[in-house]
């Protein structure tokens, strides 16, 4: 196999990598799927989901993908930065620059290149508008199709952890008040709460 990974990540802290393991680890950070990546590498197909759990539970294994995984990024030019600022240009996208999805060529020419980003489709549109003669007067207009905002903004929310649920401390729960009771105690306990809201 002739592939530049084979060449390019040597051994580290110890750990001296297969050809396989190399190339499970380079086709992983491709796919994200282990078994793809498995069969990918040259491992059997019959075991390629076993193979790439025993892969991807090794340590330098898992060292191996990181470190691919930031070398893909730097020579891509592809980060989170980055798609959190191609995502921010739809959410945050003026209602100035969104008056119309019609416009004429200059208009068209003339919208911020935050307006572009946001843009979806683009489909350019004619209409003869007066015929005389030899003398025909065309409407030349561009309609555009937007990405949707709301859809930006989740995504945006998503990959920053806003949608987590909150984590309510409790203290004094049900747990620190039966501490320590017997079983009888708890059970009278318990019968003393329901009485009281059954009342």
């Amino acid at each position: 196999m002739d592939n530049p990974v084979l060449k390019t990540y040597k051994a580290e802290e110890g750990h001296s990598y297969t050809d396989k393991e190399k190339l499970f680890c380079y086709y992983y950070v491709q796919y994200w799927n282990g078994a793809k990546a498995a069969r990918e590498a040259g491992y059997k197909e019959s075991n390629d989901r076993g193979q790439a759990s025993e892969n991807l539970s090794k340590p330098h294994i898992k060292q191996l993908i990181e470190e691919m995984k930031s070398d893909l990024e730097f020579m891509s030019g592809v980060s989170k930065l980055r798609n959190l600022q191609e995502l921010g240009k739809i959410a945050y996208l003026s209602a100035e620059d969104v008056y119309t999805t019609e416009f004429t060529l200059e208009e068209f020419n003339n919208l911020s290149e935050q307006a572009k980003s946001a843009i979806m489709e683009v489909e350019n549109t004619q209409r003869v508008i007066s015929s005389e003669g030899e003398n025909i007067v065309i409407d030349k207009k561009v309609k555009v199709k937007f990405y949707s905002k709301q859809q930006a903004i989740q995504e945006i929310n998503k990959m920053m952890g806003y949608n987590e649920p909150d984590k309510v401390e409790h203290s004094g729960g049900l747990e620190h008040k039966f501490k320590g009771m017997s079983d009888s105690e708890v059970e009278a306990e318990a019968k003393r709460i329901r009485e009281k809201y059954d009342d």
